[in-house]
């Protein structure tokens, strides 16, 4: 017997529900797993209800039916999701892609077997559907959901969703336009022919979009790359500029210590004492040079405390720079640039004085170098996997600073952690010490020393 008859409106409703779901549990969501349950359950009885009820509507209901059911998939993960609405849009239109494809590829084979003399029975039917959808939506989130992140949106610009959708629609139109009108270029002519029609085309939406999303993906990883450079090389400009002004100040020193030699030669000992006094207090504010045994470190740690000064910020530093002697200079420049400039940018916002207060330590325990950030907040930042968010409104251009503290710290083997408790933001990172007798270098560093790195952050963590 052969099988004339379109796809039951339930096996679609059940492919979309299943294209949305697997989804949902991949993205950031702001429901539990049992609130989830419930509205998932939900959500497919009102689908299911909404094209079973209109499968035998007339052909000229069908696109509105079709908008109703795009629509309640957008309702579904707007209700789950928590992402900004240009990503659901943006997920939108590759979920109904995705479950056009399914449900069209798992008729097209049941219904060849059924043409090949396979009994039509309902638990056959039932196990073609579960076994095909499930193979396609594993299959989908292997090779692209679960990439997507778990803990903040996606970041869809305005047009990526219009050229998303305008993929969509246009697939939507091409592999159904059979059914509609079979007096076009694009129609078949009999009904295996329309359904191959229908499953290619679904297929061939499936994977442009697909790569579609791959090429934005690589975009975002070189865009998130390029601005980490830049952060990198900025911090090392302003270490060069640093550099250069310390050096200057030194000469400034000498002469100034000429200059109160001479001063102590007045007579008048009111005027020599008014003299001194006044330049005294001029090169105090730069006498404090920092002295940690590495060199690059002293002129950042030096700069810092002298902008701390100036800003009513108590900065209060113990480093030993000499364990840091196997870090790059514009890696250093970077950690410790990013890590401070966060830490005085916070508080700043204090309107207390006694509050601003900023911490740094540097020391080597073992076979690590353990580096500490502390600052007082009065308002601790909300941590995602691990991070703060960013509190900078244009969020495209900042939030790097860790990031690229992190891929630092990995790059030498280490960690990062951060803590927030008791109105104190800690930044720890441990850093394994190459053997350099044993002839190790960075990139030998070997998993015994990372997994040392981490027991240690793990005790460190259990005593603040």
């Amino acid at each position: 017997m052969y099988l004339t008859e379109e796809i039951p409106r339930l096996y679609t409703a059940l492919a979309e529900w299943g294209a949305c779901t697997i989804y949902i549990l991949s993205l950031k969501r702001k429901v539990g797993n049992g609130k989830l349950a419930v509205i998932a359950g939900f959500w497919l009885l009102l689908q299911g209800m909404l094209l079973g009820l209109t499968g035998n509507a007339p052909i000229v209901f069908w696109i509105p039916v079709m908008m109703l059911a795009v629509a309640s998939m957008f309702f579904y993960l707007y209700t789950t999701c928590d992402i900004p609405k240009a990503d659901i849009g943006f997920c939108c239109a590759r979920i109904f892609v995705l479950a056009e494809f399914a449900a069209a590829l798992e008729w097209q084979i049941y219904s060849f077997f059924v043409n090949q003399g396979m009994p039509r029975d309902n638990w056959r039917r039932n196990l073609f559907c579960l076994v095909i959808y499930g193979a396609i939506f594993l299959g989908d989130y292997l090779l692209e959901i679960r990439k997507l992140p778990h803990d903040k949106g996606l970041g869809v610009k305005s047009t990526e969703l219009v050229s998303t959708t305008i993929i969509a629609l246009t697939i939507f139109m091409f592999s159904n336009i059979s059914f509609v009108n079979i007096n076009t270029p694009f129609s078949g002519t009999n009904l295996q022919e329309i359904f191959y029609i229908r499953t290619l085309v679904d297929l061939c939406g499936v994977l442009l979009l697909y790569s579609q999303q791959d090429e934005r993906q690589k975009r975002q990883l070189a865009y998130e790359m390029e601005a980490i450079n830049e952060m990198l090389l900025r911090q090392y400009n302003q270490y060069e500029m640093s550099r250069n002004n310390i050096e200057v100040l030194n000469q400034k020193y000498h002469d100034l210590k000429h200059q109160i030699i001479a001063i102590r030669q007045e007579t008048d000992l009111e005027k020599r004492d008014h003299y001194l006094l006044e330049m005294e207090n001029r090169i105090k504010l730069y006498e404090s040079e920092f002295k940690t045994g590495n060199h690059v470190l002293d002129i950042l740690l030096t700069m810092k405390s002298a902008y701390c000064t100036m800003n009513n910020i108590n900065f209060t530093c113990v480093a030993d720079g000499t364990v840091l002697k196997f870090m790059d200079t514009v890696d250093i420049c970077s950690v410790f640039g990013n890590a401070l400039d966060n830490a005085i940018e916070s508080v700043e916002k204090q309107e207390d004085i006694e509050k601003r207060l900023v911490k740094t330590a540097v020391y080597r325990k073992g076979q690590l170098a353990m580096i500490r950030f502390e600052n007082y907040s009065a308002e601790l930042p909300v941590l995602e996997q691990g991070l703060p968010d960013t509190t900078k409104k244009n969020k495209d251009y900042h939030g790097y600073g860790l990031k690229s503290i992190d891929m630092i710290t990995r790059k030498y083997g280490g960690t990062m952690t951060i803590n927030t408790e008791d109105n104190w933001f800690v930044l720890r990172i441990l850093l394994p010490i190459p053997r350099q007798d044993k002839g190790k270098t960075l990139g030998n560093i070997n998993k015994t020393a990372n997994e040392k790195t981490y027991n240690m952050h793990k005790k460190e963590d259990s005593n603040t």
